[in-house]
């Protein structure tokens, strides 16, 4: 486990979308910036003010999110919303032209985000907009009569991306005009936005993200993970809360289910007089009864001293309880306080270390900055030696081979620098490893430990151009170094020749190079504060931005990137979403044995199936449509056929065996077909209600096994 500062961070950003191996490329296509400046009101507030902000953007594909930043009311009380309106403009250069789409979310609707002291609205569209180039875009927000104001920001570039931001006054004209300043000029900025959108070409994601409460969305963040099995494990952290009008930090702590993570009630012990601030930072679990968590909590003891003190909680397999950990000497003039439980190594029942921040007496020395060993006998807590080095010390991770093989690292802060503090346990004390050369490591920030010939510690080590990040190895007697292609927060691995390194992305070692994991897609400024792994499976918990900062929960896809489906089917005017899979294995040899399958197709209509050899894109396929052309050109038909089913019914089903068309067809497109090749295919078929009578499904992406 490795911890990470998370600060909060006024940054647009979006709350993510949860992805899966078969969606486009889902990312960030257009950013105005941000400057500390408004275009005034955006919202409705019943007869009395209906204003509008539009501003200009150029994508083409869909746009599944915006995010606008602007400012609510001051003092920040929160207000009553009834929800907000996005609308979409045909582009013109003399403002916002005819509207092509405008959509109403209710506050309660899950595609909203907003505070309630709105400042950052973030805006999912259930349907993607479908932008073929240059669009206007608008955001309102919709108040009760009781009152409440919004107003966007302006955006930081100068000149504007496109054209300025517009606004309009529905209730004086509602023709479009500039915004102007208090001085009557004319403001030549663009509106405060960004936008995700897919492109549609496919990437295989990776990582894919995992669905997680979200107590709090202006802020909660998961800080530590720990996995009891492919299916089942902790992760924890904390969250805001809003107590008899003030903002307290509370316990967080998820339970995984299968591909799930559900909230499990956590205490936060009663706060002293005036709030309380109750933090988790980190979690080991034995068994599904027998589970630990710590951190801090401020508290009032003897004396009357408030500060933070260490708080560690049980899980018996039916409740969490917060344990009586140790205190320093808190009586009046004593005044310590700041202890931290930062990692915890749980070998069994009565075997659990934890490792963080003490302050205050400690026994085996006179500092009063020592670390925190701290061990559980399966009775009490005992307050372990470790040696002291001057300045403060502070363990952040700690990594168990045996009862008689333990690492823990952190940082000791001199008067001038950081540098690094390695200890190790072998069953009897505990020692300081010192690594090296000497006075060139800054500092320290995860350890595993795999066995006793097989120790990795991340750290940074001090060069002309600042703190680099460096891996250091131990094989038993001596220590080796490599540069990993990241910063890391926190490191896991199975072997040396399969290690992660978690920071925005997860990075993979095999053993002789590095590779960056694709996604999770969707996520907006993703940080990953640790990872863990069991039975094959690799779960990444932390953060990501969006209203507020919310948790994010990853996985390691399980799927093979060999094939994956991806871009959206159309609806037709029944309702039908035709989509395409596949059964069997794409041959370069065999003469049968790979279907490809399109169900949910109108019944009765003719179709076909096609494929290309040149790559993805997302292309509008008629104005008005909801169907896209996923495939490049040229492509090769396969031959027509009726879907069957019953008409008007989304009963119809397109299926064709590729290897036998291919066996059949060996000069289609031009190409032998090879080991390795990679195709796409996706379904055409007759749809007489729709835009141009047709209608697609969505896409399949094959690679060819021998």
């Amino acid at each position: 486990m490795r911890i990470q500062d998370f600060r909060r961070i006024a940054v647009l950003a979006l709350i993510a979308v949860t992805s899966s191996p078969g969606l486009a490329d889902c990312g960030s296509v257009w950013y105005t910036g941000w400057t500390n400046d408004t275009l005034g009101s955006s919202f409705v507030y019943g007869n009395q003010v209906q204003r509008e902000v539009a501003d200009d953007f150029e994508y083409v594909g869909s746009v599944v999110r915006i995010l606008v930043s602007g400012s609510g009311p001051f003092p920040n009380q929160p207000t009553p919303l009834q929800g907000a309106w996005i609308r979409f403009y045909a582009w013109t250069p003399n403002g916002p032209g005819a509207l092509q789409r405008q959509e109403y979310l209710p506050a309660n609707d899950p595609n909203l985000g907003v505070l309630p002291t709105p400042s950052t609205v973030d805006i999912r569209l259930a349907t993607p907009f479908a932008a073929t180039g240059r669009h206007y875009v608008s955001v309102q927000l919709d108040y009760p009569p009781s009152g409440g104001y919004w107003e966007p920001w302006v955006g930081s570039s100068t000149p504007p991306m496109l054209s300025r931001a517009w606004v309009r006054d529905q209730l004086a004209g509602g023709n479009w005009g500039p915004h102007l300043d208090f001085q009557g000029n004319v403001v030549d900025r663009d509106m405060s936005f960004e936008l995700y959108g897919e492109d549609g070409v496919a990437t295989c994601q990776q990582v894919e993200e995992m669905p997680t409460p979200v107590p709090n969305p202006a802020y909660s963040i998961l800080r530590d993970v720990d996995l009891l099995s492919a299916s089942d494990g902790w992760a924890v952290g904390h969250h805001e809360a809003l107590v008899a009008g003030a903002t307290e930090s509370h316990a967080l702590a998820l339970r995984r289910s299968g591909s799930n993570w559900l909230s499990v009630p956590i205490p936060s012990p009663s706060p002293y007089p005036g709030g309380g601030n109750v933090q988790l930072w980190a979690v080991a679990g034995l068994s599904a009864n027998d589970a630990w968590a710590g951190g801090t909590q401020r508290m009032q003891v003897n004396g009357g001293w408030v500060n933070q003190q260490l708080l560690v909680e049980h899980w018996d397999g039916s409740a969490w309880t917060v344990m009586n950990a140790p205190l320093p000497p808190t009586s009046v003039g004593a005044g310590y306080g700041g202890a931290h439980v930062y990692d915890i190594a749980a070998l069994s029942a009565n075997d659990v270390w934890f490792v963080g921040r003490w302050v205050g007496p400690y026994p085996g020395t006179s500092s009063t900055q020592p670390p925190l060993t701290m061990h559980w006998d399966g009775n009490d807590f005992e307050l372990v030696p470790a040696p002291v080095l001057g300045g403060s010390c502070v363990l952040e991770a700690i990594s168990a081979v045996s009862p008689s093989d333990i690492w823990a690292v952190g940082n000791v802060s001199s008067a001038t620098t950081p540098y690094p503090y390695v200890l190790h346990w072998d069953g009897s004390l505990w020692s300081h490893v010192v690594i090296p050369p000497a006075g060139v490591y800054t500092g320290v920030v995860d350890v595993l430990a795999l066995s006793a010939s097989e120790v990795w510690v991340s750290a940074y080590r001090a060069t002309t151009s600042g703190n680099l990040p460096v891996l250091l190895r131990f094989n038993g007697t001596s220590w080796s170094q490599t540069t990993p292609p990241v910063a890391s927060s926190a490191i896991f691995g199975t072997s040396a020749n399969d290690l992660y390194l978690a920071s925005d992305r997860l990075h993979h070692f095999d053993g002789s190079t590095w590779e960056v994991l694709a996604g999770p897609d969707c996520v907006a400024s993703p940080s990953f504060a640790d990872l863990d792994g069991a039975a094959g499976e690799l779960v990444a918990v932390g953060r990501q931005l969006g209203a507020g900062l919310v948790p994010l929960a990853a996985r390691r896809s399980m799927l093979d990137c060999d094939q994956y489906t991806y871009c959206t089917s159309s609806v037709t005017m029944n309702g039908c979403v035709a989509t395409i899979s596949a059964v069997g294995t794409a041959s370069a040899s065999a003469a049968s044995g790979y279907t490809l399958r399109v169900d949910s197709v109108e019944g009765q209509r003719q179709g076909l199936i096609f494929y290309g050899i040149d790559g993805q894109l997302a292309l509008p396929w008629f104005s008005g449509s909801t169907s896209y052309l996923c495939v490049k050109s040229p492509v090769q038909r396969l031959p027509a056929q009726s879907s069957g089913g019953v008409l008007g019914t989304c009963s119809g089903v397109l299926a064709r065996d590729w290897n036998l068309f291919m066996a059949n067809t060996p000069s289609a497109l031009g190409q032998p077909r090879i080991v390795g090749q990679t195709f796409d295919a996706q379904a055409w078929f007759r749809d007489p209600p729709s835009p141009k009578t047709t209608n697609l499904s969505n896409a399949i992406h094959f690679t060819l096994a021998p």
